[in-house]
């Protein structure tokens, strides 16, 4: 009876630790945006479903866009990464050249992030109307050590640039007038 009560003890540690395994995949994400032309506008880069016992302590990632689009400003560290030493968290790489963006960051320690939070935020300048990508590649995390942390799931955004409402109103104008023109001469 002792036995049986320890083997079943075992297959339910076992369990357990095997199905919370599953589930911490880390997410990484870009949220959809909408925008007028002209305007500037933050984009976060998100992390979430991560494991305590499997802290981030680093991470890189790219993002590619459409440089006829968008125009890049900015990219600043978005507070994930924890100061283990207190010292804080530093930028390893920061490249705004198109046709994508890299970014990549690191703590000294053994400590690391968890749970969710924005690992950085863009700014960027809608240039020209149209749709961009926002297609995250080349993401690594990294737990304290260097161990790689994989799987990680991806889910990539996007960037509807639009006219501003006033163009939509002048062009409704016009073509309400051409109208009127058209009819008047039927008439």
């Amino acid at each position: 009876m002792k036995k049986r009560r320890i083997v079943s003890a075992l297959v339910l540690f076992l369990s357990i630790v095997f199905v919370s395994s599953v589930e911490a995949i880390p997410i990484v994400s870009i949220d959809n945006y909408e925008v007028v032309i002209g305007d500037i506008f933050s984009v976060d880069v998100w992390i979430s479903n991560v494991d305590p016992a499997l802290p981030v302590a680093g991470f890189e990632f790219d993002i590619d866009y459409d440089p006829t689009i968008l125009t890049p400003l900015s990219i600043v560290d978005g507070g994930y990464l924890p100061s283990p030493l207190g010292i804080p968290p530093f930028v390893v790489e920061s490249d705004l050249n198109p046709p994508d963006i890299n970014f990549a960051m690191t703590t000294i320690g053994w400590g690391g992030g968890s749970g969710s939070g924005i690992l950085a935020t863009i700014t960027f300048q809608g240039t020209n109307i149209g749709a961009s990508p926002l297609d995250l590649n080349d993401v690594i995390l990294a737990a304290p050590g260097g161990t790689p942390i994989t799987p990680v799931t991806l889910n990539d955004g996007s960037v509807n640039v639009t006219p501003e409402p006033a163009t939509f109103l002048l062009i409704g104008s016009g073509i309400i007038g051409i109208f009127g023109l058209k009819r008047k001469k039927i008439i």
